[in-house]
């Protein structure tokens, strides 16, 4: 899929399936959580998987940027 750190370029659409990726999978993890729990995750918690998936996404496209300058 590319995702993360990839040799294949630094395209737009690999950030954005990064960051779709990233945010699925913290969402269902927190959905399995706090449905154990017997309760609805709050907006903080929606909003901190939000800026956490997109941090990451950056530093990924970031090193990505930065490995295809030194090729």
């Amino acid at each position: 899929m590319n995702l993360g750190i990839n040799t294949n370029g630094n395209k737009w659409y690999y950030a954005v399936v990064n960051f779709i990726v990233m945010f699925l999978a913290q969402v269902i993890f927190l959905l399995y959580e706090q449905l154990a729990l017997e309760r609805f995750p709050t907006e903080f918690e929606i909003y901190k998987a939000v800026i956490t998936s997109l941090a990451v996404t950056l530093v990924f496209y970031g090193i990505n940027k930065t490995t295809m300058k030194k090729e």
